[in-house]
C-alpha cells in the first residue's frame, strides 16, 4: 500500500490516493496504531471532499467508524457509519448500503440497542442475499448471532454463528473464522456447555495471535476470564482478565477496558475484596456512560450493588442493584438481568 501511494503521489492521481491511503489506515488500524490509522482517513477525507469524489468520503467514513469501533468509540463509529451509509444510498451501491447495515447493526448491539441492531443486520442480510454474496452473508450471520445471544436466543445464536463460521471458513477468511470461534465459545459458555467454550476460546485465541490481531486477542483473554471465574477459578481469572484489561489500555479501546473492569470487580467481590471491588465498579460505570452503552451500564451497576452489599451498604446495594434491573430489563438482556435480580434477591435475604 506505501509503495502504491508513493507512486499515486508523484503521480498526483488523487483518487488513487484517497482509496490506498484509506487502504492503509485500515491496515494500521487492525494494528492498533489508531492515530495513524485516523490520520490516513482524515486525508482521505479532505482530500475526496475537495476533489468531489463521494465514492472516497463513504470510504473513509466507513473505515473511521470501524476505527472507532476497535477503540471503544460506539458514538462516534455510529455517527461515521450513519454519514458512510447515506452517501452509498446516493451513490446507489446496494452491496456498501448492505456492509453499513450490519456495521450498525453491530454498533447498536454493542450499545444495548437490540431491536435497532436486528432491523439493520436482517436489512442487510435480505440486500446481500439478493445480490448472492455469500462471503459478506457470514458477516452478518455473526453479528445476528450476537444479538440474539445477547436477548438469551441461544439455539438460534449458535445456529447463526455455525452459518458463519461454514462460509467463512469455505472462503478462508482466517481474522472472520477466528472471530466465529470466538463467538460461538460465548454461546456454548451461556449453553454451560463449558469443555466446549473452552475449547472454542483457545483455537480463537491462537487464531488471533498468529495474525496479531490485538483486539481479538485482548477479547478472548476477557471471554477466557469470564470462563475461570464462573467455575470458581479466581486466580486464572484475575490473571486473564487483568491481561485483557492491559491490553484494552495498550490499545486505547475503553470497551474492552469497561468490560474488564466489570468482570474484574465482580470476581473482588467473590474473593471478599469490596473495595478494589468498587473503585473497578465504578470505572467501569464510567466508561459505560460515556460509551452510550446500556448493556455495560447495567453489568456495572450490579458490580457496585453486589460490591456495596458485602460491604454493608443495604441502601447504596440496593440503589444500584435496582437501576441495573431496571436497564437490563428495558434493552432485553435476560442473562444479565437474571444475575442481577439474584444478587438483589441475596441482599434482601441478608436484610430479612
Amino acid at each position: 500500500y506505501r509503495r502504491s501511494l508513493k507512486l499515486y503521489e508523484e503521480m498526483g492521481y488523487a483518487p488513487g490516493m484517497v482509496t490506498v491511503g484509506t487502504d492503509l489506515g485500515y491496515v494500521l488500524a487492525t494494528q492498533g496504531l489508531y492515530d495513524q490509522a485516523m490520520d490516513y482517513f482524515q486525508q482521505g477525507l479532505r482530500l475526496s471532499e475537495r476533489i468531489g469524489d463521494i465514492l472516497g468520503s463513504a470510504l473513509a467514513y466507513k473505515q473511521m467508524g470501524i476505527a472507532h469501533v476497535r477503540q471503544g468509540n460506539l458514538r462516534q463509529a455510529r455517527e461515521y457509519y450513519l454519514q458512510s451509509l447515506a452517501l452509498w444510498e446516493k451513490i446507489g451501491n446496494v452491496y456498501n448500503v448492505a456492509i453499513l447495515c450490519n456495521n450498525l447493526g453491530d454498533v447498536c448491539h454493542r450499545q444495548g440497542n437490540y431491536d435497532q441492531a436486528l432491523a439493520y443486520v436482517l436489512r442487510s442480510q435480505a440486500l446481500l442475499e439478493q445480490l448472492g454474496d455469500t462471503f459478506a452473508i457470514a458477516t452478518t450471520y455473526a453479528t445476528l448471532g450476537q444479538v440474539l445471544c445477547s436477548q438469551g436466543r441461544y439455539a438460534e445464536a449458535l445456529e447463526s454463528h455455525c452459518k458463519s463460521l461454514t462460509l467463512r471458513q469455505k472462503a478462508g477468511y482466517a481474522s472472520g473464522i477466528a472471530r466465529s470461534l470466538w463467538f460461538l465459545g460465548q454461546v456454548h459458555h451461556c449453553l454451560g456447555d463449558e469443555a466446549q467454550a473452552l475449547a472454542c476460546y483457545r483455537e480463537s485465541l491462537d487464531r488471533f495471535e498468529k495474525l496479531g490481531d490485538k483486539w481479538g486477542i485482548a477479547n478472548v483473554y476477557q471471554a477466557l476470564g469470564k470462563w475461570h471465574a464462573d467455575r470458581g477459578e479466581y486466580a486464572q481469572a484475575v490473571d486473564h482478565l487483568a491481561e485483557a484489561l492491559r491490553r484494552g489500555d495498550d490499545l486505547g479501546n475503553r470497551e474492552i477496558v469497561c468490560y474488564a473492569c466489570a468482570a474484574l470487580g465482580e470476581v473482588r467481590v467473590a474473593m471478599g475484596e469490596a473495595e478494589m471491588a468498587i473503585e473497578l465498579g465504578q470505572k467501569a460505570l464510567t466508561l459505560a456512560e460515556e460509551l452510550g452503552s446500556a448493556a455495560a451500564e447495567g453489568i456495572a451497576c450490579r458490580v457496585l450493588g453486589e460490591a456495596w452489599a458485602y460491604k454493608g451498604d443495604g441502601a447504596q446495594a440496593e440503589c444500584f442493584l435496582r437501576r441495573s434491573i431496571e436497564t437490563l430489563e428495558r434493552i432485553g438482556h435476560p442473562l444479565e438481568a437474571g444475575r442481577a435480580w439474584r444478587s438483589y434477591g441475596v441482599l434482601m435475604a441478608m436484610h430479612e
